[in-house]
């Protein structure tokens, strides 16, 4: 067994943070993001549905028929349900992640014990 392994602790340097990206990059970042992104999805559907409802706004000049209102109520309430599916899917994947992380502190602690024992014999 060789002791020195543990005997000095060296001082690790971290090389420098990376300066954050620019608005210009986060936007594009978002723009190109797949449909399937659940933290892009639904912001991309929803400015696509705003541009939308704009145009339709404006071009009824608030002349809205029942049709509309109807229609305006249906996607919303779309919207509503992509919202409960996309926080039932980070919940799914939150529960996993705990577990996940669980998992790598009991690994971590079974290699200080580990360890410990090799440093005591």
């Amino acid at each position: 067994m060789n002791k020195k392994m543990f005997k000095k602790k060296q001082i690790t340097k971290f090389p420098e943070t990376p300066k954050p990206p620019s608005w210009e990059n986060m936007n594009e970042d978002i723009s190109k993001a797949n449909t399937n992104d659940i933290l892009f999805s639904l912001r991309i559907e929803h400015e696509k549905n705003l541009i939308y409802d704009e145009i339709h706004i404006n071009n009824q000049k608030e002349n809205f028929s029942d049709e509309d209102v109807i229609q305006l109520a249906i996607k919303y309430k779309r919207v509503n349900e992509k919202l409960e599916e996309n926080l039932e899917q980070l919940k799914v994947l939150s529960h996993a992640l705990d577990e996940r992380c669980s998992n790598l502190k009991e690994a971590i602690e079974n290699v200080k014990q580990q360890a410990m024992t090799a440093i005591s014999n």
